[in-house]
């Protein structure tokens, strides 16, 4: 697979595909070579409707961008290299430092190819719909069985590989139901400090308002923030502000009980719900 090249007849950009042919015996039968237009991120895009500022990317293992659309240039990075190295396939949170959205990314690494397929969803669009996920994950595998079926075109039609790869498609119907219960996850607990964010922390002063309305039962509610912690990121970089937050997270949990729920509503914005409210106050 190669990197984007421009064509010296039309100036267009396309990325080269090579496939070597075997015959039964395993000698060599040959090469399949094909021509990909990197704008087929962008024609996946607007044939899935995805929701407003979600993106979609191809990139090789080498770190060189086959194609995209929607994410912004050279994104994501650091965190894919990471989580590749882990698994795979999964998901993280991309910071949306370079256009200031926030995306959930789901992320694959093609069986049999130096690529990598991810698709981002915007924030907003994971905490309004979560059934949503489900079209993002249809979408990566769709994604991925589309370039196996441009890079063995009709010569390996003949071959078994191809049946094969279509029906582990099939297949990964549980390893689907798993990532999607894992986004869930995500979608409630803050990815950095492992506590619960601002989603989570209002359906439980939700559910606490709702006991106390009808069964009378008390609860309280502590808000928390660092003093200038601004300083902290400006002065020693976001890493030590990030190992600043997780040690406060860490001492919060060392001082609550298993019933309270901490949460970190963003930035360095803590809260804590206790139960049953006044009598653990009285406790200290």
């Amino acid at each position: 697979v190669s990197k984007p090249i421009t064509l010296r007849t039309t100036g267009e950009k396309r990325i080269q595909l090579s496939r070597r042919l075997r015959n039964p015996d395993g000698s060599f039968a040959g090469i399949v070579t094909a021509s990909v237009d990197p704008s087929i991120a962008e024609q996946f895009y607007k044939a899935l409707k995805f929701p407003k500022h979600s993106g979609i990317l191809l990139r090789g293992l080498d770190g060189v961008i086959r194609s995209a659309y929607g994410f912004p240039a050279s994104s994501p990075s650091k965190r894919l290299t990471e989580g590749i190295k882990r698994s795979p396939h999964g998901y993280f949170w991309t910071n949306g430092r370079r256009d200031g959205v926030k995306r959930l990314a789901s992320y694959r690494v093609v069986a049999g190819y130096p690529l990598v397929a991810i698709v981002g969803l915007n924030e907003d669009s994971v905490f309004a719909d979560y059934e949503r996920q489900r079209t993002i994950y249809v979408a990566v595998t769709c994604f991925i069985t589309f370039l196996v079926v441009v890079g063995v075109l009709a010569g390996l039609r003949r071959q078994s590989k191809l049946m094969l790869a279509l029906d582990a498609s099939v297949k990964h119907s549980r390893e689907r139901d798993a990532a999607l219960k894992n986004m869930a996850q995500l979608a409630h607990y803050d990815t950095l400090t492992g506590l619960a964010n601002r989603v989570l922390f209002k359906e439980r002063v939700e559910e606490s308002l709702t006991r106390f309305s009808r069964l009378g039962i008390k609860f309280a509610v502590l808000m928390m923030d660092l003093d200038k912690f601004k300083a902290v990121n400006d002065t020693q970089g976001h890493h030590a502000g990030d190992a600043l937050l997780k040690q406060v997270a860490g001492r919060i949990r060392s001082l609550i009980r298993a019933v309270d729920l901490p949460a970190r509503l963003g930035g360095d914005e803590f809260a804590l719900i206790v139960l049953p409210g006044e009598v653990a106050l009285l406790q200290g």
